[in-house]
């Protein structure tokens, strides 16, 4: 299993087991938080918890690859579907040989994985047909079925135990004797056949009227000692299994061992008993925490009257180290069957039992010295304690790494030193560093529970890192709030800090700025709440004091003599402050590459080696630029830093969609998407998709790009990013008008004008409007004009050109050429004053040209039009309609350029570029006198602008229907269109719709009818 496999299928099992323990009531909320905009892990893990409430292992709505009576291989003949799961489906069959009835268990092959998954299945039929036993399912054979391959297994008639335990509760222990007796004996076959089960749970055990049979070795592996089997398909360390049934050791290092399967069966036996497992805990760290505690009550406890052997048998089963349960299953078997407790367990219960009111003594006399002590942290030497605050005051100024070797230090010394335990997983988690941060949240959660109390500044931290590495930041960010009412000093200051970084990663930037505004005129030392303010203030494009504050946090670094400090300062400049020249850019880059190669902190020298990767693309060095984003992420992902790589590759790859490089854009923002969704950062993944988005967009993916954009927009909308949620709205709206769910765009947008206009942006209300009138210059020119009307006003307050020129086209559109050209000389003047020579100014003198261009096409000067455009990309759409119209294009040259139209329409799935490619067609068709080509091309266009609204493009196809209907001599469809024409030319907005307001180029297709 590669890598990012095995990352991902942990992540899906630390949801799912958090979520399974849920009741049905908060798992909705549970997965909204951990799921935030992955809908891909979300579908999976609802998948997963559909199974859990199955009785006979099927889904709802099982996906079923063939029907009863279908015959497979040649001599399976198909009798009934029987159960769908996560690995694929199970039938029952007929061998048509033999006329044995078997059942056929298929796997389910996702794309990628066919290898893995066919010698998954390869090494279950393998293994276990080498158990000959009646408590574990016979496998006969495997088979192959064109590109399918199925195991065929003896069909069994009866329920899983989960559904026995689902419909009727916990067994009477003479039934549970019965069955436990039996799972010994299949266990303890499997173990001397050399083969390990590795998940068993009451799903894989099934009950036949009274036997009970041990099913599914998929997850098994060869016990040691039989290396002829010793191959798995995870990688070394994997966790595999249920987390609930997993022995200790499992969970941790993913080693099995025969004494592990006895723990599973330690933990069915004990739900057998009592309906439920011995272990409670809602997440996968306090499972493995109270695992390795063995804190479980017996089942006598749960079940009065539970003869005493019970309580030995599953308390020898559920052992932490392998080495103190019952060695074989065999074992487990021996003491079920001799009805009574060893006398060593009846000794150690009394002996426990004369302990019990000593302790309950000293307990009241402990209690009587006050609850307030017992508030008391743990007091660790004097030397730990000494570290722990010298890494405070290394994170107090921007020096991260230094202070993860302080803590190390402190740690070695005192390793239940819960709080600096608590800020390692934190300072990790901000290095990127997810895999060693969740190890010392689990390290630090037993710690904590292998206490008899935490005092209270000690939960603060460790609730708040663990809320912290599991992303769930809004919880995360009010208990830092706690811990910063109860500290003072720099722990005050740095869980003041970490607030406002939860803040900003739950999306509340608003709160994030007064909480670190707050902290820097608290204690103007403090470089890493001052760099993060400065980081802030560039969001609100504020660079001139964001300018300021990065001065001042890097000379403050500077005089203390603190490089990590400085290369921190160094490389969040770069990042956000966008007034610095290419130069300034330079100069900082190879400072901060230096100072992190002195110091070793990789995550600033990875950061600093992709921001030389987007300067690369400033200076066009497009290859050189994604050949050093692509090295760096690999090596970011080596290092174990998957968010830093997915949000470097993803600022790269919308620099690409800036720079109007799409394709490239694609191909990097996907690989971001696939790096933050295995970094496990809901913002980071939520950010990269929408800018995936946007790029598939602007390549016309309108259907790709809104499967990546809408989970992204739902997390920002859920996350209260208001500040931003306008433009991601914005964005939204524009890719959805280029989809079936078209309808929905003007809603979005409106809804965007409503926030600006509530929160004061001229900028995003401006983009707001011109967005409404650009929908609706395909529909309603004098509604478009009047959302441009307005979009003008508030574009020259906030110093936009873009929508100047989209108004134009409004205005050039309705025949006004006087305002249209008006507006393009406006924007080109401010295009010289306002705007630096690079990609942004380029690309907007081109369209204020196209523009002009369109114009001439609209007063029927198509040769004007080729000369305003001469020196741009032949491949904007307007080229070749100009150049058709020209007067020196040749028949030849209309035919080729109708063949080329024809590719297009076959190839174009958007119903907006077929009306509008048709509508092109069909005026070449009328210049060649191909009547009936014009009529097919018409009535393609036609249907495919009617059904998207566009009135203008239904207008032009309409004139093309009419012009081909009267030179065909078709009178009454002739009249009929001439009437559809002049309707649709009003409700397109042209005040005279037999003249359409001076359009030449309409009136040209018109006059068509006429010749």
């Amino acid at each position: 299993m590669s890598g990012e496999a095995q990352a991902r299928l942990l992540r899906v099992k630390e949801v799912f087991s958090e979520a399974a323990e849920a009741d049905a009531g908060e798992r909705a909320a549970i997965l909204d938080r951990l799921c935030q905009a992955d809908s891909e892990l979300r579908r999976e893990v609802e998948a997963l918890l559909d199974l859990c409430t199955e009785p006979n292992l099927t889904l709802d709505r099982p996906l079923r690859r063939h029907q009863a009576g279908d015959l497979l291989a040649g001599r399976y003949r198909l009798t009934r579907f029987l159960a769908s799961g996560g690995m694929g489906e199970v039938y029952a069959a007929t061998d048509v040989q033999t006329g044995q009835d078997v059942a056929l268990k298929f796997i389910r092959l996702s794309p990628g994985w066919h290898d893995q998954a066919s010698a998954r299945l390869s090494r279950e039929v393998r293994m276990a047909r080498q158990i000959q036993h009646p408590n574990v399912c016979r496998v006969f054979e495997l088979e192959q079925e064109r590109d399918e391959q199925f195991c065929v297994m003896e069909l069994l008639d009866g329920e899983t135990l989960s559904g026995r335990l689902a419909a009727r509760g916990p067994f009477p222990h003479s039934e549970a004797s019965a069955i436990a007796l039996q799972l010994c004996d299949g266990l303890e076959a499997a173990h001397l056949a050399g083969v390990l089960h590795r998940d068993l749970k009451p799903g894989n055990i099934f009950l036949c009227g009274e036997r009970a049979v041990i099913i599914d070795f998929g997850l098994a592996v060869a016990a040691p000692g039989r290396m002829e089997i010793t191959h798995s398909l995870t990688s070394a360390g994997a966790v595999i299994g249920t987390l609930a049934y997993m022995a200790p050791e499992q969970l941790e290092s993913g080693e099995s061992s025969p004494a592990s399967d006895v723990y599973s069966l330690g933990v069915v036996l004990y739900e057998m008993l009592t309906g439920a497992p011995p272990h409670e805990a809602k997440s996968p760290f306090r499972l493995a925490a109270q695992k390795a505690r063995e804190s479980h009550s017996t089942p006598r406890l749960k079940v009065p009257g539970l003869p005493q052997v019970w309580d030995e048998v599953v308390g020898r089963c559920l052992r932490a180290r392998p080495e103190d349960r019952c060695s074989r299953a065999a074992d487990v078997r021996r003491l079920l069957e001799s009805g009574r407790p060893s006398a060593r367990f009846v000794f150690d219960r009394w002996r426990r039992m004369l302990t019990v009111p000593i302790a309950a003594i000293l307990a009241v006399a402990l209690l009587s010295l006050g609850w307030n002590w017992m508030e008391r942290d743990h007091q660790p030497p004097a030397e730990a304690v000494r570290l722990y605050s010298e890494a405070q005051a290394s994170l107090n100024v921007a020096a991260p790494w230094r202070a993860t070797g302080l803590l190390e230090q402190a740690l070695q010394r005192d390793p239940g030193f819960l709080k600096a335990r608590a800020s390692l997983a934190t300072v990790y988690a901000e290095l990127d560093q997810i895999d060693k941060a969740r190890d010392s949240v689990l390290r630090a959660t037993a710690t904590a529970d292998s206490r008899w109390y935490v005092g209270r500044a000690e939960r603060q931290s460790l609730d708040a890192a663990r809320a912290a590495v599991m992303h769930d930041y809004p919880q995360a960010a009010q208990q830092y709030r706690r811990m910063a009412m109860s500290s003072i000093g720099v722990e005050r200051n740095n869980a003041l800090l970490a607030m406002a970084r939860m803040q900003e990663q739950a999306g509340q930037f608003e709160a994030a700025q007064k909480v670190l505004e707050s902290t820097v005129r608290e204690d103007a030392g403090n470089n890493s709440t001052r760099v993060r303010y400065a980081l802030l203030l560039c969001r609100k494009r504020d660079f001139g004091q964001a300018a300021k504050e990065f001065e001042q946090a890097a000379a403050a670094c500077e005089s203390a003599n603190n490089p990590e400090g400085l290369a921190d300062v160094l490389l969040a400049r770069a990042t956000a402050l966008r007034t610095q020249s290419v130069q300034e850019l330079s100069r900082d880059l190879e400072r901060a590459l230096e100072l992190s190669s002195k110091t070793g902190n990789k995550f600033q020298n990875l950061s600093a080696r992709f921001r030389t990767a987007a300067l690369m693309v400033r200076e066009r060095d497009y290859d050189g630029a994604i050949a050093t984003a692509r090295e760096t992420a690999h090596l970011a992902a080596r290092e174990g830093m998957l968010v830093a790589a997915a949000q470097s590759m993803g600022e790269l790859g919308y620099t690409l969609v800036y720079l109007k490089r799409p394709v490239q854009a694609i191909e990097l923002l996907q690989e971001a998407v696939q790096l933050a969704g295995r970094g496990g950062s809901a913002p980071t993944l939520a950010q990269n998709r929408l800018r995936l988005g946007e790029a598939m967009g602007g390549n016309n993916q309108n259907d790709e790009a809104l499967r990546e954009m809408e989970p992204a927009v739902q997390w920002y909308r859920q996350n209260g990013a208001q500040d931003s949620l306008p433009l991601i709205l914005i964005k939204w709206g524009t890719v959805l008008g280029g989809t079936a769910r078209f309808e929905e765009a003007p809603r979005v947008f409106k809804e965007a004008l409503e926030l600006a206009t509530r929160h004061g942006d001229d900028t995003y209300k401006s983009m707001a409007l011109a967005r409404l009138g650009a929908y609706y210059g395909q529909r309603d020119l004098r509604e478009a004009a009047q959302f441009f009307d307005q979009a003008v006003i508030l574009a020259r307050k906030a110093g936009l050109t873009g929508p100047l020129l989209q108004a134009a086209l409004i205005w050039i559109a309705l025949g006004d050429f006087e305002k249209g050209e008006a507006l393009v000389s406006e924007a080109q003047r401010d295009l010289a004053t306002n705007y630096r020579d690079g990609p942004d100014r380029q690309h907007l003198n081109g369209y204020a040209r196209w523009t002009r261009a369109r114009m001439a096409l609209y007063q029927g000067r198509c040769d004007a039009g080729l000369r305003e455009v001469t020196g741009l990309p032949t491949t904007h759409a307007l080229f070749p309609v100009l150049r058709a119209c020209s007067n020196t294009a040749t028949d030849a040259e209309r035919r080729a350029r109708r063949v080329s139209l024809e590719k297009q329409l076959a190839a174009s799935p958007d119903r907006f570029n077929i009306a509008r490619i048709s509508a092109e067609a069909g005026a070449l068709d009328l210049q060649l006198g191909d009547w009936a080509a014009a009529r097919r091309h018409g009535e393609l266009g036609l249907a495919n602008a009617t059904e998207q609204k566009l009135r203008l493009l239904e207008l032009d196809n309409l004139l093309v229907l009419r012009a081909a209907a009267i030179r065909q001599r078709q009178s009454e469809p002739a009249r009929e269109l001439t009437a559809r024409v002049l309707q649709t030319a009003a409700r397109a907005g042209f005040q005279s719709p037999e003249r359409f307001n001076g359009r030449q180029d309409l009136l040209r297709l018109w006059a068509y009818g006429a010749r």
